[in-house]
């Protein structure tokens, strides 16, 4: 530790503790959205280091390092699902175990101005390359320092215990907390979040109940009409890892998609989703097609201001509609509609309503801005647009996982550059030049859909397996 006064040596580190300390503590039962995130973890468990998501927060000019590690301690006391740890008891039963009060330690890398976004980028590989384990709470933190001062705050948080949506709710609690302290007033945190305890009390009511089993009803139906064959069957070979995971960003994509969206007025999601369908369905020769649709489960007040995991997975069935651009969209917006409207249930109460149907290991996550865009007054200028985006597009391989619960996982993300399309595969099913095939056949047919509103692209009347091996 540097002596009080003195300016630490660059790209040095010590170590500290933040104190923190909450209301309410003890053991509870899992909320709906916890145990649909401990089925991914149990599955893939010991090597579920992947659910460790990341935050980079920068520190406001004019604060000390103590006042930043004492913004810490507020943050972690005043959200419950920070100070949350996993434990499975004798039975291989999980719960949810609120700790009361405790020490975190959070490393300080000193370093100089130069150089802190690569020490930044350092301790996040560091935060995140172990999974979270008993008797860990669900953070882990560092903060680095540009000559002496405190310039960017380091978070790796548990899947467990947020999603995407809740990873704002932090962010925005730790930024106004230091933003305050940095004007002279005394940190404040949002007085309006829930905590998943709350949300657990819902759950069980009469309405909670209630809805889960009309939930566990739409499951049920649904499953039962989709068709057993959507991917290829499993080849003899297999890629290492198994399971690749390519990437595709592109700007002629969100131009394209957002276009379609302010024409047929719905979202940039429904467009992908709804190209993603058909491709599927025209891949495996069936007339609809069902996979998994990530709900993001944020409806209303309560959901929102909720400090923890509320997104769950839910089937979507996908019909032929012709080849009508605006049928095709609308009904992938319908579809998605329906199933957000049944996405909060009880896993376990769905799990055992299934037993027999057939298992669905296709999935979509739609994670885009719902950003309302004016339609384009001429349209031959857009598609021009998009189709000179095209030679921007940057595919890249992301790694992969030894073992994963999906063979099909598309994930559509905003990014500055585009909309990030990250497909994870079986390579015993999908060869990684195939992957890359279907991220750039999505991109294409999309940007195509600009030219009017009839479906014609000679992608669609080809199976899984006549493009050999080529990209």
């Amino acid at each position: 530790m540097s002596v009080l006064g003195e300016r630490p040596a660059l790209e040095e580190s010590e170590q500290r503790v933040v104190e923190y300390s909450g209301s309410r503590s003890g053991s509870h039962s899992l909320t709906w959205g916890q145990k649909w995130m401990w089925q991914a973890v149990k599955t893939q468990a010991p090597h579920f280091e992947h659910f460790n998501m990341s935050l980079l927060v920068p520190v406001p000019s004019g604060l000390g390092l103590e006042t930043v590690l004492a913004a810490l301690g507020l943050l972690i006391g005043h959200h419950e699902t920070l100070r949350t740890r996993y434990n499975v008891d004798e039975h291989g039963t999980p719960w949810q175990v609120v700790v009361a009060h405790g020490e975190l330690p959070v490393e300080i890398r000193h370093t100089s101005a130069g150089q802190v976004r690569e020490a930044a980028g350092q301790l996040r590989e560091k935060l995140t390359r172990h999974p979270f384990t008993a008797p860990e709470i669900s953070v882990r933190a560092a903060v680095v320092t540009a000559d002496g001062v405190p310039a960017v705050i380091v978070l790796s948080i548990f899947h467990m215990a947020m999603d995407v949506w809740s990873q704002r709710l932090v962010t925005a609690d730790l930024l106004s907390a230091l933003h305050a302290a940095s004007g002279g007033r005394t940190p404040a945190l949002r007085s309006r979040v829930s905590q998943p305890l709350d949300r657990l009390s819902y759950e069980q009511s009469p309405e909670g109940i209630q809805r889960a089993q009309e939930a566990t009803e739409y499951w049920v139906k649904t499953v039962s009409s989709l068709p057993r064959t959507v991917l290829p069957d499993a080849r003899g070979t297999q890629e290492n890892p198994r399971f690749k995971r390519i990437a595709m960003t592109s700007r002629a994509l969100d131009i394209a998609a957002g276009e379609l969206a302010a024409r047929y007025n719905t979202d940039a999601g429904s467009v992908i989703l709804a190209f993603v369908g058909l491709l599927l369905r025209s891949r495996s020769r069936t007339k609809e097609c069902g996979l998994l649709f990530f709900s993001h489960n944020r409806f209303d007040q309560g959901t929102a201001d909720l400090s923890g995991t509320m997104v769950q997975s839910v089937p979507v069935r996908l019909r032929a509609v012709g080849s009508s651009v605006r049928h095709l969209v609308k009904e992938a917006h319908r579809a998605s509609l329906s199933a957000s409207s049944h996405g909060q249930y009880d896993p376990e109460a769905v799990e055992e309503a299934l037993r027999g149907l057939p298992e669905l290991t296709c999935a979509v996550n739609l994670v885009l801005q719902r950003i309302s865009r004016s339609r384009a007054e001429d349209r031959t200028d857009t598609a021009r647009a998009a189709r000179q985006a095209l030679a921007e597009t940057h595919v890249a391989e992301k790694g992969g996982e030894n073992y994963d619960d999906m063979r099909f996982y598309l994930l559509a993300e905003q990014t500055p550059d585009g909309i990030t399309l990250t497909l994870l595969a079986d390579t015993a099913l999908l060869p990684s030049p195939r992957i890359t095939r279907f991220l750039t056949d999505v991109e294409r047919i999309v940007v195509a859909a600009l030219d009017g509103d009839r479906i014609t692209d000679p992608a669609l009347t080809d199976p899984w397996h006549d493009h050999g091996d080529v990209a």
